[in-house]
């Protein structure tokens, strides 16, 4: 009983000494999204031993239909924030609700929940694509430390996440709340630009399920591109915006027009 006790500590404590051994803070590990940890703690002789430490139920399938949730992917990665930015093990929902969790316990410490429209693929019924199913997903989130922001000043440490409904929303990554000198309010609705690119896209067509990166204060951003539907599908551009104030920097097309 002892042996199985720790072993389940052991799991538990995994994710708050990570921070002193190797830093889990971004999507894949690293910034470059390696997927490696030196943690030895786990290995090829106890893993068959070890035992489930806690779950954390988000209560998505009770806040949303069934045909939402039908086609729900949980596909996040979740990130272990540094101390002096809460110390949260970080996540995002399939439906873009921001929640941080702590390591220990698995209790929720905060929750943020956006106000993204869920919905799939336009139609000429549909304009909005509401009666379409979603596929709804979020692989995970961003954090950032802003140098040009007080140490002690709100958003000085900020979650990024990308939304199924192409918006880049930034929150205090301590208490969740948004970040107002990122865009609007903490948000920067990208959906405009995407339907105008060229080729143009339909509602739904692009989306954003997975986290931005974000390099020298450059947020980055990719896309998921409904193909193989007609000719001209639309771009899949990516784009740049500052990590700071959200104001556009730059976009790439990677296919010649």
């Amino acid at each position: 009983m002892r042996a199985r006790r720790k072993l389940s500590l052991c799991l538990a404590c995994l994710f708050s000494t990570a921070a002193a051994a190797a830093q889990w803070a971004h999507y894949g590990g690293g910034p470059g999204g390696q997927q490696y940890s030196p943690l030895d703690q786990i290995n090829t002789g106890n893993v068959r031993q070890l035992e489930v430490a806690w779950q954390y139920r988000s209560g998505e399938l009770e806040r949303h239909s069934e045909f939402h949730n039908a086609t729900a992917k949980v596909q996040v990665n979740p990130i272990l924030l540094p101390a002096t930015a809460g110390g949260h093990l970080a996540i995002c929902t399939p439906f873009n609700r921001v929640v941080a969790l702590d390591p220990a316990t698995g209790t929720e410490r905060w929750a943020y929940q956006p106000d993204v429209r869920i919905g799939g693929y336009a139609s000429a019924d549909d304009p909005e694509g509401l009666e379409a199913p979603p596929f709804a997903n979020c692989r995970g989130l961003a954090y950032w430390e802003d140098a040009q922001t007080a140490a002690t000043a709100a958003c000085r440490h900020r979650l990024f996440m990308a939304t199924n409904d192409l918006k880049l929303i930034a929150v205090d990554a301590r208490d969740g709340q948004p970040c107002d000198g990122f865009g609007h309010g903490g948000i920067v609705d990208v959906e405009p630009e995407v339907l105008s690119a060229q080729p143009p896209a339909a509602i739904g067509e692009v989306r954003f399920p997975s986290p931005p990166v974000i390099v020298n204060g450059v947020l980055v951003v990719g896309s998921s591109v409904r193909d193989n539907h007609r000719a001209n599908a639309p771009s899949g551009a990516v784009r740049a915006f500052s990590a700071h104030d959200g104001r556009r920097l730059w976009t790439f097309d990677p296919v010649p027009r």
